[in-house]
This record gives structure tokens, sequence and C-alpha cells, in this order.
């Protein structure tokens, strides 16, 4: 390993402290004045360390008396645990990450987490493929080089060990009971390239995208007989996420994809609501969501192909340690916002990642996993027995937006909420303040994107929703409130409701629910935080079935047994 130069100030730096800590406590030393970026650059030639921060800075918009800090942060949000023993709090045992930020008006900051082994040695873990990382293995936790086309290998070895080690916390399905394998469920096989009907009890992979403005493919019954057939895909005009999720599904070792331009007609509204109503039940069912967190269907999944990321891993070897630049960087304090993809705001991708129990998640610059027990990632040895939450998937996934398999096994937030009634309600409630902020292209949609939360939660519950409230709280569900009045905008769209005979109706949405106000984008639904019914004998509510008969809203607890709910669209 080539010697390293470092300055009079760099080499006074305990960076073992830093990250390590001092037997459990964090480094008393909080912050090291590493000096001014004038400093630094004077100092570039003499140390390497100032070099490399020179490089990973813009100091074309940093004035040259700003000061550059260090502070060790966490990557991990474990929590912290009292000690009796220095009565004060222990830290995790997990490294920390060493951030050099730039304290001015113009913020940047650079990320170093350390390597302790900076050989290249491929994604796998050392020893057997379906083994987790021990509790005393060297690599834990620390970084790990990657190439700028992902291994798939490594997508495989995730899959595998959640498989094998996580148990029914993953494996269940993310609803209130197993459902079924949707009827009419369409697939692609991949080994084929075409469209075919998925076998019983299929085991497949589900692509979670934003459409954009891609020219899409879509599945018609008069395409059907041609995309039915061995090969079909292979000379189609297909966007790019769509082909990539393709490979990386056909990559890992499985046959089947369900990507809903290609599996659902989309020329026929029967058989397209009847799909729409059941994406709650396919996402739950998939066995891994494909997540593309970086773009739209023209946009691809970064790292697929050769020439769609730019992975650059800086490495400085110091005499006891390497420091590995952080290549997505997740600690630093900047604005959220400049993190967040077009997947995280859309309605549509609401639902998928509420029910999805595996993600593999495409961002820029490197690929993460996330299931219900761990977190992992290419940069970082995380795969280990003892699970990990980390700051850019906490951002990412948003796992406080929950739907819990039973009522029983819900935590409620509020003091207030006791009965099984209550917490039915600070469940939807929760589901739909975190739905109402994302946005739709189409206002039309804003029941369908919300109808697998629904469709779960009238299983939950054993409840009925009527254009989007629930019949058990009917009278207190039309208590909702828009938090910003300035961006109150009727919703003059229409739903297609099909009738009786088969026919289609356009219906506008009631003014009296919510979705005839809220159709996506910096709006917050909100309700109140108990379930507690108004009066029920000051005013009686109808509703009138799509087969013209008038009907009671009669209020009453949920109860979380099975109940028969049915699919047909909301009374108005």
């Amino acid at each position: 390993m080539a010697s390293v130069k470092l300055c009079e100030i760099c080499s006074g730096i305990d960076f073992q402290r830093h990250i390590f800590g001092d037997d459990g406590l964090q480094y008393n030393v909080k912050n090291v004045d590493i000096g001014s970026i004038g400093d630094i650059i004077a100092r570039k030639r003499l140390c390497s360390l100032c070099q490399l921060l020179e490089q990973s800075f813009d100091t074309t918009r940093i004035p040259k008396d700003a000061h550059c800090i260090l502070q060790a942060v966490h990557f991990c949000l474990c929590p912290m645990q009292w000690s009796a023993k220095y009565n004060e709090f222990l830290e995790c045992c997990h490294p920390r990450h060493v951030d050099f930020i730039i304290e001015s008006e113009k913020f940047q900051s650079v990320t170093f987490q350390v390597c302790l082994n900076p050989v290249p040695r491929g994604f796998g873990l050392d020893g057997d493929s379906d083994r987790l990382l021990g509790e005393t293995h060297a690599s834990r936790f620390s970084g790990r080089l990657f190439e700028e086309t992902a291994d798939p290998v490594l997508f495989k070895k995730w899959l595998d060990l959640c498989e094998s080690h996580h148990g029914d916390k993953c494996h269940l399905p993310i609803w209130p009971r197993p459902p079924p394998q949707p009827e009419n469920l369409l697939v692609i096989d991949v080994k084929r390239s075409c469209v075919t009907t998925a076998p019983p009890a299929c085991r497949f992979v589900a692509l979670s995208y934003v459409w954009g403005s891609a020219k899409q493919k879509k599945l018609t019954h008069s395409d059907w007989p041609m995309l039915s057939q061995k090969g079909a895909l292979e000379g189609e005009d297909i966007p790019a996420t769509i082909k990539d999720a393709i490979q990386v599904t056909e990559a890992i070792g499985e046959q089947y994809c369900w990507i809903d331009t290609l599996c659902i007609f989309q020329d026929d509204p029967a058989s397209q609501q009847d799909q729409i109503s059941q994406m709650g039940a396919i996402y739950s069912r998939a066995l891994l969501t494909i997540v593309a967190a970086a773009g739209d269907a023209g946009s691809g999944l970064q790292g697929v192909r050769p020439g769609t990321r730019d992975v650059r891993q800086d490495i400085l070897h110091l005499p006891t340690i390497s420091l590995l630049k952080i290549v997505d960087d997740s600690t630093s304090p900047l604005s959220i916002y400049d993190r967040i993809s077009p997947w995280q705001t859309r309605a549509w991708t609401f639902q998928e990642r509420l029910f999805s129990r595996r993600l593999l998640i495409f961002r820029e610059k490197q690929i993460y996993w996330h299931c219900k027990t761990a977190s992992w990632l290419e940069e970082k040895f995380l795969e280990s027995e003892e699970p990990v939450k980390m700051n850019v998937l906490e951002l990412l996934v948003h796992d406080d937006v929950t739907i819990p398999r039973s009522l029983a096994e819900w935590k409620p937030c509020y003091r207030s909420v006791k009965t099984e009634s209550d917490k039915f309600y600070e469940i939807y409630s929760r589901l739909l303040r975190g739905y109402s902020v994302r946005q739709l292209s189409f206002g039309s949609d804003i029941l369908n994107a919300f109808a697998g939360a629904t469709r779960a939660l009238a299983l939950l519950g054993g409840d009925e929703f009527i254009w989007g409230l629930p019949k058990s709280h009917f009278a207190n569900s039309l208590t909702w409130t828009i938090s910003s009045v300035s961006n109150r905008r009727r919703n003059t769209c229409s739903q297609t409701v099909l009738m009786q005979d088969g026919t289609a109706r356009e219906l506008p949405f009631p003014t009296w629910s919510w979705s005839s106000w809220c159709c996506g984008g910096a709006r917050n639904i909100r309700m109140s935080e108990k379930g507690t019914t108004l009066e029920s004998c000051i005013i009686t509510f109808y509703s009138r079935l799509i087969s013209g008969k008038l009907v009671r809203i009669t209020q009453s607890s949920p109860v979380h047994t099975s109940a028969s709910v049915s699919r047909s669209p909301a009374p108005q």
C-alpha cells in the first residue's frame, strides 16, 4: 500500500477514535477545524486528504475564508442505550462516518466511511452464499468497492439471505390475510419474452415506476395474440426501465415479472377496473418489487447496463485504516428535497410501496435492498446477523406509513386510541395523510390509486368504503379538512363506474368526499385524531348503489374478522 502524505492539521486527527469511539462512548471531540478553503487549497500539494477534499468540493462556489469542519456522524438509526457503568448513554457499536462540512451560505459536505478491506473482491460474502456475516467478522459494517455496472449476483444473494433467514416477517404478504392469486392475472415470462397467463401460485417480481412522458407499449386485446407468442417482446419498442426490469428478473433467476402496462388490458374498462382493484394484492403477493427511484419509464434502471451510472469511489489509505468516499451521501444535512425522486412523489407508487414485502431500489448512484428485517446496499457490508436501519432509506421508503396484518398488532400513536374501532380509524387517517400529498397526472385516478389501501382496510376491519370514506366512521370522516387553503382546487374529473348491464358511466366525485378536492401535490387531507363518531341520530345518510337501490348507511365499529366486502365501484 502506498504511503499517504498528511499535513500537520490532518495528521493530528485521531480517525480511529472518531470512527469507533471510546469503549462504546462517542469520541468527546465533537468537531475538528480543518481550516479555511484557502488553507486547504494551499496544503493540497503536501497532503493527500486536503487534495481529496479540494477535488470533492466545488471551491468556485465557496468563499475562501469559509472553514471546513470534521464531524463524526451515524449512518444508522440505532437507538442509544443507558449505561449504568458510565452513567450516560452508550452509542451503537457500528463505525461512524467522517463528514467534512463547509459551513457557509453555499453549504457543501463530503462523507467518508471506514474501509477495512480496500481490495476489490467482488460483491459476494466470504464463505457460503446462504450465510450472514457474524458479529466478529472483519468486514462487518465497513465499506466495499463496487463497479459501474451492477452485479446481479449481489441481488440474488440478498434475496436468498432474506428468504433463508428472515422468516414470516418478510415471507408473509403484507395483507390482512394471505390474499389469493388475483383472477385473470397476466405476467411477463422473461425466459420466453412474452406476456402469458400466470400459472397457479405464481412466483413473480413486480415493477414500481413512474410512467412519465416516455412512449409506452400498452397491452390491448388486438395485440394480445401477438404479445403472447414466444419472443414477442424482443422486437417491441419498450421503454428502458421496463426492459431493464425484465433483464434483472431473469438475472436473479426468476421467470415471471408483473408490469402494469403489459399485464393489464388498457382498452378494456371492465378488465382494467378489476385489475386496478387488485393491485394491492398483486404487490403484496410479489416476491420482490423492483423500484425505479431515479427517473421515469424512459430513464432505465441505473447500473443495469454499461454507461448508465457514474460511480467514483475515492479512497484514502491511512496507516491503520482506509477511508472510502460515500457514493450516495445519506448523512449530509442537505435539504431533503435535493434527494427526493419522482417515485416518492407519485400517487400510484404509494400503494405499491405500502404492500411490497421486499424492495430492490435503483437510485442514481447505487442500488439498495429493503425488507421488513434489513436494509442493505452496494457500498457497505451490512449483510450481517444484526439488522440495521439507515438514514437514506428512512427518507426513501417511509416505514412510518404502514398497514398491519391485523388490528391486534397495530401500535397506536395516540394514547386516546384504545378500541379497535379507534385503531382502524387512525390507520385510515395516517394512510390518507401519506397519500394525499402525492401527485396525480389525472384527477380521475384519485380513488383508483388508493383502492389497494381501501380494499385492505375493508378486509382488516370488515368495513366498506363509500367514495373513499369508511362506512363505520362515515359521519366523522365527513369532517376532513385540507391543511392549505391556498391549494384548494376542485377535482372536476369523473370516475368510470361499471353499471350492472356492463356499460360504463362517468360519475363526478361528490363534493362531500375528499376525493373531489384533493387530486395530488402540496395538499394534506387531515382527519380528527380519534374515531369518535358524531351524533348519528341528527342526520341520516343514504347511498344509492349501482343497482339503483337506496341503502341507509349504518355506522358500526369494525371488527378484524373476515367480511364479505363488495368490489363494486363506490356508491354515490
